[in-house]
């Protein structure tokens, strides 16, 4: 079991990172300096928060830890790799922009602030007391799968009929749909003595999930929702110390995986005429023959590594954004769409997207059009924020972010387990780290509809329990914490 640390050392620790790399940049003129010494510490620095974080939950996985190893890759590996490249005297291209190397420097040590900023947001409201049940002490439940198959099966059918009830609340469609994930990482995560499961079942029953979650997310057509639907094996081998020696090569395997297959194959999908979920699905099939495998090969690890690292550098749009704040002054809020973005689209059946990432895409060059848009590219919420709001609006708003998000991280608790709603939300929370690379409309808007929805039904589950005559803790026999070894 962990025992929750001082969290607010976490915060102190990313404090002193923010301070040693904004110090490097005020006192140096080389952005290489600043990107591969900052890179440095901020592998350094988010490496051991996110191991911190994780070994302070039962489920060793919690939305802090995602947010650090993302930190990890974005502050880190890809600053470095960016450091390089600006040392090498390359042109830094953005689209049809070409981005001076300072800018970069700056988006850097602006991203630093505003991760600092949404953490002590969560940290302000997050829950800090673990208190889980003793599995040992609870008996095998028969119920447990067939509840796990519901909600696995509400997800398909939402997923399936997606278009059609998109109609009536696009936030609850995704969370919806989100039960074939959270139902699948139920499955990896309930401690196998409480699901009365022979092995060969079990496995079935985890093959079954996994493939519903893959052909939902291959058909979106997006390399993190691919990667994501992995999620489910990952935590699996974190949990269970049998299969916890085989980390390192479920890593490296996903690497390659992703670098050899995922990104090159969505690439040149992305480029074809025909990108429809069948389109997707059928690319990806062809993908796997003899020609596609040796087309995927021929394509080189080293480039892919490349193409990876530059995309995942999250202080070039920062960058990009501090210049046309230089050039042009702030938005006040015009490349956001808060006016309408609230609007439930049952009201307003032709409600325009929330999301901003497409229209970035063209205004960037990399489409003729936002509809014709085959690719997001994010703003990063820190830099739209800076764009719109300048500084100090980015850190406010970056602050209140992570206040949301701490307020429903206490909502869910940290006996995720006692009811799949609460597992659900945890899921999602853990999720929507990937959304602060998107778009401030669309993380805002997600994250206060899914508090609306999520308060609707945790109600309904309290007020069932009451009417059984039940307690809250009716559902800890079917959902009790795995005791996860340190």
């Amino acid at each position: 079991m962990g025992h929750p640390p001082d969290h607010w050392n976490g915060v102190k620790i990313n404090a002193g990172l923010v301070f040693c790399v904004g110090l490097l940049w005020w006192a140096s003129d080389s952005p290489s300096a600043t990107l591969t010494l900052g890179g440095i510490g901020g592998l350094a620095a988010y490496c051991f928060l996110a191991y911190k974080e994780a070994m302070a939950v039962e489920l060793r996985l919690s939305p802090l830890a995602a947010h650090f190893a993302l930190n990890a890759l974005g502050l880190g590996l890809s600053a470095i790799y960016m450091g390089r490249v600006i040392a090498r005297g390359e042109e830094l291209g953005f689209g049809r922009f070409v981005i001076d190397p300072r800018d970069i420097a700056v988006g850097y040590v602006l991203y630093l602030l505003g991760s600092l900023f949404f953490h002590a947001g969560i940290q302000l409201l997050r829950p800090t007391t673990q208190s889980p049940t003793a599995s040992s002490a609870l008996r095998p439940s028969k119920r447990l799968a067939g509840w796990i198959a519901v909600y696995w099966s509400i997800g398909m059918f939402t997923a399936c009929f997606a278009g059609q009830l998109a109609a009536m609340s696009s936030a609850l469609v995704q969370v919806l749909k989100g039960f074939v994930l959270t139902s699948t990482c139920l499955l990896a995560t309930v401690p196998r003595k409480r699901l009365p499961l022979s092995t060969t079942v079990f496995i079935a029953f985890m093959a079954i999930g996994m493939a519903g979650l893959l052909i939902i997310n291959l058909s979106t057509n997006s390399k993190l929702e691919i990667m994501t639907a992995f999620l489910p094996i990952v935590w699996l081998c974190v949990l269970h110390p049998v299969l916890r020696k085989f980390l390192p090569i479920v890593a490296v395997g996903l690497t390659a995986l992703y670098l050899g297959f995922v990104q090159p194959v969505v690439t040149r999908i992305r480029e074809s005429e025909n990108r429809g979920p069948a389109d997707v699905l059928m690319g990806f099939s062809e993908a796997l023959s003899g020609d596609g495998v040796r087309t995927n090969l021929s394509s080189g690890f080293n480039d892919q590594l490349e193409q990876f690292l530059y995309r995942g550098c999250i202080s070039i749009p920062i960058g990009f954004l501090y210049r046309k704040v230089e050039e042009n002054g702030l938005q006040f809020g015009a490349s956001t769409v808060f006016s309408y973005a609230f609007v439930p689209r049952f009201l307003w059946p032709d409600k325009p997207n929330v999301t901003r990432s497409a229209w970035f895409t063209y205004y960037l060059g990399f489409s003729p059009s936002e509809a014709e848009a085959t690719s997001a590219t994010g703003m990063t919420v820190v830099g739209e924020l800076y764009w719109n709001f300048g500084l100090f609006g980015m850190l406010i708003g970056m602050l209140l972010v992570g206040l949301v998000t701490g307020k429903l991280w206490r909502m869910a608790g940290t006996d995720v387990l006692k009811h799949p709603l609460y597992m659900h939300l945890y899921v999602f929370l853990i999720t929507s780290m990937w959304g602060l690379e998107g778009d401030v409309t669309s993380q805002v808007t997600g994250l206060v509809a899914t508090a609306l929805i999520f308060a609707v039904l945790f109600k309904v589950v309290a007020a069932q329990g009451r009417l059984q005559g039940k307690s809250g803790d009716a559902h800890r026999e079917d959902f009790a914490p795995p005791a996860a070894a340190g």
